[in-house]
């Protein structure tokens, strides 16, 4: 493990000691890939292709992507103020969180879109994985009367790689 590392690398674990350094590296990793509203991870995430890589560092070849696009999010923080816009991301990353495995990445894609990456999934799979998304997205009720809606677009591939081609052609299909 030592011999890989930096001088400047060494002078630290050297300082902080082993357990220090493993937990500030852990918790500078939180803050780099969490979102800080929702708690799931955000589109720098995304965008450094964390989600393309099982524990093992392997890539899954069956994956699935599914856009959640929150419909009328700016109207509940325009009308209603930020906090409650907040609230309601809040509760779309809980419902997504729910029901998706470890394997599976939730990301805050932007501000009002979710995107859910189920890894080693089949198309079956992900269509029943939307259903579920949906029946729990319409439980959520904001401002104790109106019903949460989203968009919900799904797309699969079998010989998924982590180059833009394949990661863009999932993203707009």
């Amino acid at each position: 493990f030592r011999r890989v590392l930096f001088r400047s690398d060494e002078i630290t674990l050297d300082a902080v000691g082993h357990d220090d350094f493993v937990t500030k590296v852990y918790e500078a990793n939180r803050r780099i890939y969490l979102d800080t509203v929702t708690g799931v991870y955000n589109r720098r995430y995304f965008d450094d292709k964390i989600f393309c890589h099982n524990s093992r560092g392997d890539i899954s070849k069956n994956v699935s992507f599914i856009l959640i696009n929150v419909r009328d999010f700016g109207d509940a923080g325009d009308v209603y103020g930020p906090a409650e816009g907040e609230k309601l991301l809040k509760a779309f990353s809980e419902v997504l969180c729910a029901d998706v495995r470890d394997q599976d990445s939730v990301i805050r894609y932007s501000d009002d879109t979710f995107l859910v990456v189920l890894n080693n999934c089949t198309e079956k799979t992900a269509h029943e994985r939307v259903k579920l998304f949906s029946d729990g997205i319409s439980r959520i009720v904001y401002r104790n009367k109106k019903a949460a809606q989203a968009y919900i677009g799904c797309a699969s591939a079998n010989k998924f790689d982590e180059s833009d081609d394949s990661i863009g052609s999932l993203i707009t299909a």
